[in-house]
């Protein structure tokens, strides 16, 4: 659970972009500029950019049928600006990112999903602290209830053991019957869940998945 919810996490923080609008008048030497630094920027995974031609068909693909109406904006009367549109690779530079860009000439306005970032980091982290906080937990029961077991198996098995001492079998030989035993009720008990896991983890996911195509296409 902690794991699909990082990963979904980091599917949205994919999808976050940063997005400079150039001036009108932005010259060429400012947009190779605004290229350097967005190609060296560390924390910048992908970018590219638009410019006011791609930006109006772009829109007219938004409208579909009704595209044809910004027909008239083409050419010099077309009212949308160029832009770089970025992703980056930490979140939680994104503010930083977004500073470094602003300040650059041409750019006139940017558009930085800053409150969402905010979130998912903290979702990451809230699946992240509490699915170890859960691994722990886990952790201790298993070895309490793993020793515990051990215990009642050998009081249980006190008078063989008591037998097998007496006819000189060495310690060896008396604790390789309980690892072989072990061994085998671990092996059969990781692998009753394991087959249910990736038996039953696809299905869910892709009912899962269903849900969401159909919730989006209402």
């Amino acid at each position: 659970l902690a794991l699909n919810i990082n990963s979904f996490a980091k599917f949205l923080g994919d999808q976050n972009e940063i997005v400079a609008y150039l001036y009108d008048d932005a010259s060429q030497e400012q947009v190779d500029e605004i290229t350097e630094f967005l190609r060296t920027n560390d924390n910048v995974a992908s970018y590219n950019y638009i410019s006011k031609e791609e930006a109006l068909e772009e829109q007219m693909s938004y409208l579909g049928e009704y595209g044809d109406l910004l027909e008239s904006y083409q050419g010099e009367e077309n009212p949308l600006p160029a832009s770089f549109r970025c992703t980056v690779k930490n979140l939680s530079a994104i503010q930083q990112t977004s500073d470094e860009l602003s300040v650059l000439e041409g750019v006139e306005l940017l558009s930085t999903p800053t409150e969402l970032a905010s979130v998912l980091i903290t979702l990451k982290n809230a699946a992240f602290y509490g699915g170890f906080g859960v691994l722990a937990i886990l952790v201790f029961v298993s070895i309490v209830v793993i020793s515990n077991t051990i215990r009642l198996t050998v009081f249980a098995r006190r008078k063989e053991i008591g037998i097998m001492k007496f006819v000189g079998a060495t310690n060896g030989f008396i604790r390789l019957p309980f690892i072989v035993e072990g061994i085998i009720i671990g092996l059969v008990g990781a692998s009753i869940p394991l087959v249910l896991l990736v038996v039953l983890y696809d299905k869910i996911v892709g009912y899962v998945a269903t849900q969401f195509v159909f919730v989006g296409e209402l």
